[in-house]
């Protein structure tokens, strides 16, 4: 029990969990993508303010990850187009192809020029970025950083085109590759 004296106890920062989709996993991916999600919570609760957490749910099964996605809508989706159990690219039709699904952004992992060039021919997606899963370790955690400062302008890009006729706003730009 504190002294009558004593200054309060702060509370502690608020922190909200993100649920973020990991479709068509493999184990070592999904052990490099859990590392970074561990690395950047730590970082955010370090930060002191009220944080974003990241929570990851894999999802091995296309009928499982198609319906997560049309009840959860989640912001933010991993969709691994190069393993797996099953082949990305007909969960990536079934998305594009319904309005209500292609809303959040999408991290088009892959390996190899053969399936890059296959995901760059994929239309009407919302792939916010392709990241090589050599990138993984060294660039997710930074995808993420971004994606948080700026989900605003990322995603419910069909609302702001129904609601407003013309978005305007900022964006500044730092001298890094990704955030271009």
């Amino acid at each position: 029990c504190p002294r009558p004296d004593s200054p309060p106890i702060a509370p502690a920062p608020a922190t909200r969990a993100m649920k973020l989709p990991l479709i068509n996993a493999t184990e070592p991916l999904q052990r490099a993508v859990q590392r970074v999600l561990d690395e950047v919570n730590r970082g955010q609760a370090e930060g002191g303010a009220a944080a974003l957490s990241y929570e990851l749910a894999p999802l091995h099964d296309p009928e499982r990850a198609i319906e997560y996605i049309n009840y959860q809508m989640p912001a933010l989706i991993l969709l691994n187009f190069s393993e797996g159990a099953f082949d990305a690219f007909a969960v990536m039709e079934q998305i594009t192809a319904d309005p209500w699904l292609n809303h959040g952004g999408i991290v088009a992992l892959y390996t190899g020029a053969d399936t890059f060039n296959r995901i760059n021919e994929v239309r009407n997606s919302n792939i916010i970025v392709y990241l090589n899963y050599h990138d993984v370790p060294r660039q997710l955690g930074r995808v993420l950083e971004i994606v948080r400062s700026h989900q605003q302008i990322l995603f419910q890009r069909a609302l702001q085109t129904d609601l407003i006729a013309s978005v305007a706003g900022q964006f500044e730009l730092t001298q890094d590759l990704l955030l271009v």
